[in-house]
C-alpha cells in the first residue's frame, strides 16, 4: 500500500504537466498568433472596402469621360445655341440611356434654363420624372452642377432626390475644338441603386449592401475598431463588418456601403493550431504507450543495464520519443509553412496583383477612349487644320501627361506631296519635307513613291520636331502595320520602337488608328484600303504609362512584367519590366492575367517581393514547431521521471 502515494503523486505530476502545456499554448495563441490573425483580418476587410470604392470611382470616371466627350461636340454646341429638334431625334433616344447605363441627361443654360431633360429607369425601361429637373428651370442641388466658370471646369458629386441618390457629372458645352463662349452645361447622372451595387459586387467579388447614410447603421451589439476612412465592426466571432459612408455634394452623409467579411482567418488559423496541438499530444501519447508496451514484450526482463541502472529498453523509449516528437514537429512546421505560402499567394493575387492589373487595363482603355475622341474630330470635319488639332489634343494631353505625342498621319498621293510640304513649311515657319531614316541612321528626304503617310500634325511640338515629316511607309515594319490596320479597320499597336524624336533609351510605342473618308462605303478590306484618309497616332512609353499608376506601395510589394502573347499564346516580346527589385522577387508566387490592347493580347505577370513576403507571413509555423518540441520535451521528462521512480522502487 505504501506505493500508492507515490503513484498518486506521479499521476498528479503528469496531470499538472498537461495543464501547464495547455496553459502555455493558450497564452501563446492569445498573445501572439491570435492577435496577428486579427490584424490580418482587419487589413483584409479594409482592402475589400477599398476595392468597393475603386469600383465606384471607376463608374464615376466612365460617366465623366462620356460627359466630357458630349460636352466638346459641335452638334451639341449648336443644339444649346439654336435648340434644333433634329439633334434630339438623332441622339437622345432611350437607347442612349440603356446602352451607356445612364439614368439622366440634361442640357441647360448656365442660368438654369432647361433645354432638354430626360430620365430613364434601367430596370423597368421606362421614363420617370424628377422634381428638381422638371419644368423650365433646374432646381435644388442640381443648380450647383452649373457653376462652371471656365472651359476646363468639371463638376461631380452625389445628389439626393426623391428617386434616390444620383452620381451627377457636369461639363460645359463647347465646340469640338474646346472653344466657347460657354453657352450651357450638360449634366449626366446615374442612380446609385441595386443595379449599380450588383455591378460593383460582380466586379469586386464581394457582397456589397447599400445602407442609409447613418454611420454604424447596423443593429445589434458590435465592437467598433479604429479606422480612418472606413468603420470596422466586430459583429461576432464569425463576422466582421466594414462600412463606408459616402457624402453628398453638401458634405452630408448620403448613403453607406456595407460589407460583411467572414472571419475565416482567425477561425481556421486557431482551429489549425489547436488541431496541430492535439495531434502532437495525441500521437505522442499513443506512440509513447506503444513503444513502452512493445519494448516491454520484446525485451527480456534480465537485460544489460547501463550506468545508474538504466536498461536498454528505458534508453530506447527516451530516444524514440525524442526522435518521433522532433520529426513530427518538423513535419507540422512544413505543413503550416506550405499552407501559409498558399494563403500568401491568394492574398497577393486578390489585394495586390488583381487591382494593379485592373488599373493597367483601365488605363490602357482610357488611352483608347481618348484616341477615339480625337478620331471623332476628323469624322466630324475632314478638313481639320493644324491649329484646331493643336487645341483639341491639348485637352487630351493635359489629362494624360504620360502620352508623349498625338500625330495626324494623312494619306498623301504622289501629286499632292509638294502642296503638303509647302503648306506645312508656311504653318510651322520652318522647312518641312517628307523624310525617312537612311541606313546610317540619318534623316533624309524620302524618295518618290505613289503614296506617303507622313507625320503631318504633331502635338506637343516641343520635343517632337524631329519626327515631323517622317514617312511611316518608308519603314517595312510600320508599312506592314499600316496596311493591316487600313484593311481591317482595327487599331494596331507597334511596340519597342526607337523613336526618332526620343533621346532616351526607353522603347517607344505607337498606337495607329485608321480614319476613313466620310460617306464612302468601307464594308470590305478593298474599300477600306482604298478609302483611308489617314491615321491618328498616339505616341507613348509603356514605362511612363504603367509607372504613372504604380504607387510606392506597389513598387515595394510586387514586381511586374508585361509581354505580348502573340498568336497561339506564344510570347513574342517583353514590352514592360520593372527589372530586378531591390527588395528581391519571390518567384514561387507568379500571378498571370491576360487582356487585349491595340490588337494584341497582353500577358501581365506579377510576383510578390521578398519584402512583401516577409511582411505578410507570420510566426505560426515556428510556434507550431516550438509547441511540438515543448510537448516532446515535457513528455520525455515525464517518462524520465517515471523510469527514475521505478528504479528507486526496485532498489528498495
Amino acid at each position: 500500500m505504501s506505493g500508492w502515494p507515490r503513484h498518486i503523486w506521479r499521476l498528479l505530476l503528469i496531470f499538472a504537466g498537461g495543464i501547464f502545456i495547455f496553459l502555455m499554448i493558450y497564452a501563446t495563441l492569445r498573445l501572439t498568433i491570435y492577435s496577428s490573425f486579427v490584424r490580418v483580418e482587419r487589413q483584409q476587410a479594409l482592402d475589400a472596402m477599398g476595392r468597393c470604392e475603386a469600383a465606384l470611382n471607376s463608374e464615376i470616371s466612365r460617366i465623366s469621360a462620356m460627359c466630357h466627350d458630349w460636352g466638346m461636340w459641335d452638334d451639341a454646341y449648336k443644339y444649346v445655341k439654336d435648340k434644333n429638334e433634329s439633334f434630339i431625334a438623332a441622339n437622345l433616344s432611350n437607347t442612349l440611356f440603356d446602352s451607356n447605363q445612364l439614368n439622366m441627361i440634361c442640357f441647360a443654360k448656365i442660368d438654369g434654363e432647361i433645354i432638354f431633360s430626360d430620365k430613364f429607369d434601367l430596370e423597368s425601361k421606362a421614363n420617370f420624372k424628377l422634381k428638381d429637373m422638371t419644368g423650365t428651370k433646374v432646381q435644388g442641388d442640381f443648380l450647383k452642377m452649373l457653376r462652371l466658370q471656365s472651359p476646363d471646369s468639371r463638376l461631380s458629386g452625389f445628389i439626393t432626390t426623391e428617386k434616390g441618390h444620383f452620381i451627377a457629372i457636369s461639363n460645359p458645352v463647347l465646340t469640338t475644338h474646346g472653344q466657347g463662349p460657354i453657352l450651357g452645361a450638360i449634366i449626366m447622372g446615374r442612380l446609385v441603386d441595386k443595379k449599380l451595387v450588383d455591378e460593383m459586387s460582380e466586379k469586386t467579388g464581394l457582397h456589397i449592401e447599400m445602407l442609409p447614410g447613418v454611420k454604424n447603421g447596423l443593429k445589434g451589439e458590435a465592437l467598433p475598431l479604429s479606422g480612418e476612412k472606413y468603420s470596422i465592426r466586430e459583429l461576432s466571432h464569425e463576422l466582421l463588418n466594414v462600412e463606408w459612408t459616402v457624402k453628398d455634394i453638401n458634405g452630408n452623409s448620403a448613403f453607406a456601403f456595407s460589407i460583411n467579411i467572414k472571419r475565416n482567418i482567425t477561425r481556421n488559423g486557431t482551429s489549425a493550431i489547436w488541431l496541430a496541438m492535439l495531434i502532437l499530444i495525441g500521437l505522442g501519447t499513443i506512440v509513447t504507450a506503444m513503444i513502452h508496451l512493445f519494448l516491454g514484450r520484446n525485451f527480456p526482463s534480465e537485460e544489460i543495464a547501463f550506468r545508474h541502472g538504466w536498461s536498454v529498453r528505458s534508453v530506447l523509449i527516451i530516444m524514440v520519443i525524442l526522435v518521433f516528437g522532433s520529426s513530427l514537429s518538423a513535419f507540422m512546421y512544413h505543413v503550416f509553412k506550405k499552407n501559409e505560402a498558399d494563403s500568401l499567394i491568394k492574398d497577393f493575387e486578390r489585394n495586390e496583383a488583381a487591382p494593379v492589373v485592373a488599373g493597367i487595363e483601365q488605363k490602357l482603355q482610357t488611352l483608347e477612349d481618348n484616341i477615339d475622341s480625337t478620331i471623332r474630330l476628323f469624322e466630324t470635319d475632314e478638313h481639320v487644320n493644324r491649329e484646331e488639332f493643336r487645341n483639341f489634343t491639348a485637352k487630351v494631353l493635359e489629362r494624360n501627361r504620360d502620352v508623349k505625342a498625338f500625330d495626324w498621319v494623312p494619306r498623301v498621293l504622289r501629286g499632292e506631296r509638294s502642296d503638303y510640304e509647302s503648306k506645312a513649311s508656311e504653318e510651322l515657319n520652318r522647312e518641312f519635307h517628307f523624310t525617312e531614316k537612311s541606313p546610317d541612321g540619318r534623316m533624309v528626304v524620302t524618295g518618290e513613291r505613289d503614296e506617303y503617310f507622313p507625320v503631318y500634325y504633331f502635338e506637343p511640338r516641343a520635343g517632337n520636331l524631329e519626327s515631323a515629316g517622317l514617312d511611316n511607309y518608308s519603314e517595312p515594319t510600320r508599312k506592314a502595320m499600316l496596311d493591316k490596320s487600313r484593311s481591317t479597320g482595327q487599331r494596331i499597336l507597334a511596340v519597342n520602337l526607337k523613336l526618332v524624336q526620343d533621346k532616351s533609351k526607353k522603347p517607344g510605342f505607337l498606337l495607329f488608328n485608321p480614319v476613313y473618308k466620310g460617306n464612302i462605303p468601307v464594308d470590305s478590306p478593298e474599300n477600306r484600303f482604298a478609302n483611308i484618309m489617314g491615321f491618328v497616332v498616339m505616341v507613348f512609353h509603356m514605362d511612363d504609362t504603367v509607372g504613372s499608376m504604380l504607387s510606392d506601395s506597389n513598387h515595394r510589394n510586387l514586381s511586374l512584367e508585361i509581354s505580348d502573347a502573340g498568336e497561339g499564346g506564344s510570347e513574342k516580346a517583353i514590352i514592360y519590366s520593372d527589372g530586378e527589385k531591390k527588395f528581391g522577387i519571390y518567384k514561387g508566387g507568379e500571378v498571370v492575367r491576360k487582356f487585349d490592347f491595340g490588337g494584341r493580347s497582353l500577358l501581365v505577370r506579377c510576383w510578390p517581393t521578398m519584402k512583401y513576403v516577409k511582411e505578410h507571413t507570420g510566426r505560426t509555423p515556428y510556434y507550431v514547431m516550438s509547441i511540438g518540441l515543448l510537448i516532446t520535451i515535457v513528455m520525455t521528462l515525464l517518462v524520465y521521471s517515471h523510469i527514475q521512480g521505478t528504479l528507486k522502487e526496485s532498489e528498495r
